[in-house]
């Protein structure tokens, strides 16, 4: 757990610009290695929620502050079902939501969500 919150608050430059439901990315995740150091296989998780929407204390627990980088907002309405996680290579890769909280038609208004990410030293990734 220590090393996971290393990689996401000192070691990574991440931005909300790869869930993708098209041909547009509702939200990209990228990261850079700036310590020099190797990380093997790690389950990374992003908060993700609408521009319009502030998400329940309960909801935010265990997570960085909201103008962390660790924060996405996404970029347009977003159902679970409908989008998939591609690498900077076009690949699909797996990846879980979960704490997911919706609108009355199914959109996610928060959630979050974990896939394995990899790091070699002065490395970076995009998803």
């Amino acid at each position: 757990m220590r090393a996971r919150i290393v990689l996401l608050s000192c070691a990574c430059l991440m931005s909300a610009t790869a869930l993708t439901g098209g041909a547009e990315p509702l939200a990209v995740f990228e990261c850079r290695e700036i310590t020099g150091r190797e990380w093997p296989r790690t389950l990374v998780t992003y908060a993700l929620t609408r521009d319009d929407y502030q998400p329940p204390a309960e909801a935010r627990a265990g997570l960085p502050d909201a103008a962390s980088p660790g924060w996405v907002k996404l970029k347009a309405p977003l159902k679970t079902d409908a989008v998939k996680l591609v690498d900077a290579a076009g690949q699909e890769q797996p990846c879980q939501f979960w704490r997911v909280e919706k609108d009355a038609d199914g959109s996610v208004k928060s959630a979050r969500v974990s896939f394995f990410a990899s790091l070699a030293p002065g490395g970076q990734y995009r998803y």
